[in-house]
């Protein structure tokens, strides 16, 4: 009888830690949404003008860098038939659907009434793993609209410099396509505003490196990033320190 009511007792603790296992996952899952949707980490990005300013940044920090790899001593022997005004050049096109007006993407068969930039600006902040389905659908139309628009304007450079012959991109059209990707990615790693601008730590450069075929670039990259990189946004966005050419960036 005994070892019957301690049968009954053991089961009732068990039910009782699965339920409050449930509950407290449920919980969890509610902050995490809570979170996605929370605006109390916006330290840096507080409005659009904050955005497109970001996004000036962003790319002035790209061309520095992808400048730095091509002109490295350790690395220049690799982009020696390369030349920093075409460098600069490709580089500066970096991000472009986000710098257009809503007219300018209408001529990529862009059919939203918002521009790219502002329906980005809509999920600052956001985790977009912890997004509603509907959101998630959302957010990665709008990238691969980005993505679609940024190919065509790279392809259409590439092209008409002599970097896409016979429908291939040459060996030195690629090399500019490594320089930007490469300088990209670091910046968005190692940038301190991306935590907030994606909602999650970022993946570190490291996993880069290790799936990259030139695992040197990246490194070189990151060890000297403060050195490359105006990443002082805290007074930045207060003083608005002048960026380089940015005022054609959102002409």
């Amino acid at each position: 009888m005994l070892a019957k009511m301690f049968t009954s007792e053991n089961a009732k603790r068990t039910k009782m830690a699965h339920w409050f296992k449930y509950a407290f996952s449920i919980l969890i899952q509610s902050l995490q949404t809570a979170l996605a949707y929370s605006d109390v980490t916006k330290k840096y990005i507080h409005n659009i003008s904050d955005f497109q300013y970001h996004t000036a940044h962003h790319i002035q920090n790209v061309i520095s860098l992808g400048l730095f790899l091509h002109s490295n001593p350790s690395t220049r022997h690799y982009f020696s038939d390369l030349t920093r005004e075409a460098v600069v050049e490709y580089l500066s096109l970096h991000d472009s659907s986000k710098r257009m007006p809503l007219a300018e993407l209408q001529n990529y068969k862009y059919t939203n009434e918002q521009t790219i930039e502002e329906r980005l600006f809509s999920f600052y902040g956001k985790d977009k793993d912890q997004l509603p389905p509907q959101q998630q659908d959302e957010l990665k139309q709008i990238i691969e609209e980005l993505n679609r628009i940024d190919t065509l304007v790279s392809r259409r450079f590439l092209y008409k410099k002599g970097y896409i012959l016979n429908s291939r991109i040459t060996a030195k059209g690629m090399k500019l396509i490594i320089i930007e990707q490469v300088a990209d990615l670091v910046e968005r790693t190692k940038n301190p505003v991306s935590i907030e601008e994606f909602g999650k730590m970022m993946k570190s450069p490291e996993v880069y490196v290790k799936e990259s075929r030139r695992p040197e670039f990246f490194r070189l990259l990151m060890n000297h990033y403060h050195e490359i990189a105006d990443h002082r946004y805290q007074d930045i966005l207060i003083a608005r320190h002048p960026i380089v050419d940015c005022k054609r960036f959102f002409e």
